[in-house]
């Protein structure tokens, strides 16, 4: 009898590795074919994504304020010109806020420049005493810019004083290619009231 039970042990023993060397078979064959997969997704996936290979480009464009003149009489008008330049680069849009003094100074409508086709945004907010801009150029349009007038501003005198006018840096951009940020620097504009 006991040469009975060893023969039913060896036999359950042998149909236990059996099974088990079946499923790691089986576990390898499916970790080579998600390998494979995966392999094939991988190239896949290079050929439909494009990485536009860029030049990075340099930091050397300008908002500036130019002004008729710079020394004024209450009630007096005059356009104040926010000009952009940029060294030959093609400049997608351009945002800015532009802070002055609403008790001295009072804007205007805007008066969009030739350069931009798209204006989204054009407003003067006389409780804050800031003009925020944005300008966009249309997708199919490729003009490189060296000097142009982004926008004109109106601007009427109401009390004597120092009109200040400054641009916010954190919220004042000139956007190129892949919507790289190429804007060096921000120019202010102090007009004297008499």
């Amino acid at each position: 009898m006991m040469n009975e039970e060893v023969k039913q042990f060896l036999l359950f023993l042998l149909v236990s590795l059996l099974m088990t060397g079946m499923a790691l078979a089986g576990l390898v064959v499916i970790r080579n074919k998600t390998e494979e997969r995966l392999a094939e997704l991988e190239e896949e996936a290079k050929k439909a994504v494009v990485v536009p290979d860029y030049q990075k480009l340099a930091r050397n464009s300008l908002l500036y304020l130019k002004s008729e003149k710079e020394n004024l009489t209450v009630g007096e008008m005059i356009n104040l010109e926010v000009m952009i330049q940029s060294k030959g680069e093609t400049v997608d849009g351009v945002e800015f806020v532009l802070a002055y003094n609403p008790e001295l100074i009072n804007i205007g409508e805007p008066i969009p420049g030739a350069f931009f086709s798209l204006y989204p945004l054009m407003e003067v907010n006389p409780d804050k005493g800031t003009v925020r801009i944005i300008a966009l150029r249309s997708p199919d349009e490729s003009n490189s810019l060296n000097e142009a007038v982004l926008v004109t501003l109106p601007v009427s005198v109401l009390k004597k004083g120092r009109g200040e006018f400054k641009f916010d840096r954190e919220k004042s951009h000139i956007v190129a290619y892949a919507g790289q940020e190429i804007l060096q620097d921000l120019g202010s504009l102090t007009l004297s009231i008499d």
